[in-house]
């Protein structure tokens, strides 16, 4: 259970910064900073794919995570958007994505992992 413990206090932490780093983006497409939201985006998407391949991982036996698993697919769906976008250059479209899906179904995400592990991150 400790390896557990470990796995879900370090998905937490990323989530927060997978988020901050997906509105740093958003902030970055609003001033026009393409390069820099692009590669920004790709670490955000690196990290949230860190955390959900850790978390896909974990046996089902052990502890149920299906509803963080399914609410990263919806995370999923938005970052596939958001990178079609990209590669369209149509970097508004890209700026409503994050801000109206993105960044909602992130703060979900972690949301359904706060609630799974919260209480098991602090039982020591």
């Amino acid at each position: 259970m400790e390896h557990l413990r470990e796995v879900f206090e370090k998905s937490l932490d990323l989530s927060a910064t997978i988020i901050e780093g997906a509105e740093h983006t958003q902030t970055l497409l609003t001033n026009e900073n393409y390069d820099e939201s692009v590669r920004l985006m790709n670490d955000v998407m690196t990290g949230y794919s860190s955390v959900q391949s850790a978390l896909e991982q974990i046996d089902p036996e052990q502890i149920d995570l299906f509803p963080v698993l399914e609410q990263g697919k919806q995370v999923e769906a938005s970052i596939e958007h958001i990178v079609t976008a990209f590669e369209e250059e149509t970097y508004g479209k890209a700026n409503e994505i994050l801000q109206f899906t993105l960044i909602p179904r992130l703060k979900k995400w972690q949301h359904e992992m706060n609630t799974l592990f919260g209480p098991l991150v602090t039982e020591h």
